[in-house]
């Protein structure tokens, strides 16, 4: 509630005051994105968001998921460098 002063003529201030009991109404914003955020930078944030998602998921798994998931990854390897006609020793 805003309160004025109405001042008396040897300008000091006296106990009457106007008040305002309307409150003024709220400005509505629209429904359109924001033009400040460039497509860039809201790239760049999911990107940062997919990041971090992956990095918890690999810290909430376990030593048997990341072993299996490591021997996945050789047999893939070792998949594509037998194709490619280069022998791989075992154990190495």
């Amino acid at each position: 509630m805003k309160c004025y002063f109405i001042k008396s003529g040897d300008d000091e201030c006296n106990n009457n005051t106007i008040t305002n009991d309307k409150e003024p109404s709220p400005v509505h914003k629209r429904d359109k994105p924001m033009r400040s955020t460039s497509t860039t930078e809201t790239e760049l944030a999911v990107d940062q968001l997919h990041a971090s998602e992956k990095l918890i998921a690999e810290l909430n798994e376990t030593w048997e998921q990341k072993l299996q998931r490591t021997e996945e990854i050789r047999q893939q390897r070792e998949a594509v460098f037998a194709e490619m006609g280069v022998a791989v020793k075992p154990g190495e």
